[in-house]
């Protein structure tokens, strides 16, 4: 049965943009974890946005995700690394890109099968692009359209 290896979060705004993940990736590389936030802390917001890698455009009991994240600034990039093999090590990864497209809820979605060390592992997919001052951006629909769609 495969197994989480790890989850990316890019540009996942909630909470109105008082909070955020910018660009964190979380790695469990196939262990059981566990949220440990206060309430309000957010485990129910990464839990659904977690779940839109797997199921896109799900809900998670009466929370929609259009209401949840705060899509009106850009994408948000989602991604989780799947182990589907250990010996050879062989990974899945299952990923969506979430946008409101005149007021609704739109995505692009993106599966890929690789090995170690794979060009386009969870760790190099372009969901930020870096700005000619150095600062990194998340990428746009439009870019994250053209990368995928290869």
């Amino acid at each position: 049965m495969p197994a989480i290896s790890k989850i990316r979060f890019t540009n996942v705004v909630y909470e109105g943009g008082a909070k955020r993940y910018n660009d964190d990736i979380f790695e469990f590389d196939g262990h059981n974890g566990a949220l440990l936030l206060e309430n309000g802390g957010g485990k129910t917001v990464f839990v659904q946005t977690a779940l839109q890698a797997i199921l896109p455009h799900s809900d998670l009991a009466d929370r929609k995700i259009k209401e949840t994240l705060l899509l009106e600034g850009g994408c948000s990039h989602i991604a989780i690394e799947w182990i589907i093999n250990e010996r050879p090590r062989r990974y899945a990864l299952t990923s969506v890109s979430l946008y409101l497209n005149n007021q609704s809820l739109s995505s692009y979605k993106y599966v890929y099968e690789y090995g170690n060390g794979d060009d386009h592992s969870i760790d190099k997919i372009p969901f930020v692009k870096k700005n000619s001052s150095g600062s990194i951006r998340p990428s746009s629909r439009g870019e994250i359209n053209n990368i995928i769609s290869i």
